[in-house]
């Protein structure tokens, strides 16, 4: 193969192997989002009401990625969301799933973590309250969408 006909036919492979994390804010309120690993935390992001934030995924061997999310600023003990996922290159398959700390902020509104609408990617919901830890696995590529007042 010619290199002329490999780095367009790479270029075009890119995006599908870009998958993203991704929060949408459906809320009447904007929350504070702030995306960590084991080796960066990146600065808080507000995301209005009606907002969107993404990243692309990122791969972190040791401990996975948390993108922690609340009403108020990050660096005091209010109610925290945290959507964490781990990402295996090699398989390539995912960990995910939702959690709570110091309390839940969405009460009496639908939390929801899915995959892409054509995948067949287990999703998690939450309605109105937060349920018991539930780890699910994805073998595949896709992006993880958290949606907030999925309602």
């Amino acid at each position: 193969m010619h290199l002329s006909t490999l780095l367009p036919s790479l270029a075009l492979a890119a995006p599908a192997l870009c998958k993203r994390a991704i929060v949408i804010n459906n809320c009447d309120f904007p929350v504070w989002l702030t995306s960590t690993n084991s080796h960066a935390s990146f600065p808080p992001k507000l995301i209005p009401s009606n907002g969107t934030w993404s990243e692309e995924q990122k791969f972190d061997g040791r401990t996975g990625q948390a993108i922690a999310i609340t009403r108020k600023d990050q660096y005091s003990a209010n109610p925290t969301l945290t959507f964490g996922y781990t990402f295996r290159k090699e398989v390539p398959d995912y960990y995910y799933d939702i959690g709570t700390t110091y309390g839940f902020d969405f009460e009496n509104r639908t939390v929801t973590l899915r995959g892409e609408d054509h995948l067949p990617v287990p999703d998690i919901t939450w309605n109105g309250a937060p349920k018991a830890q539930d780890t699910k696995r994805y073998i595949g590529l896709t992006d993880l969408v958290l949606t907030l007042c999925d309602d």
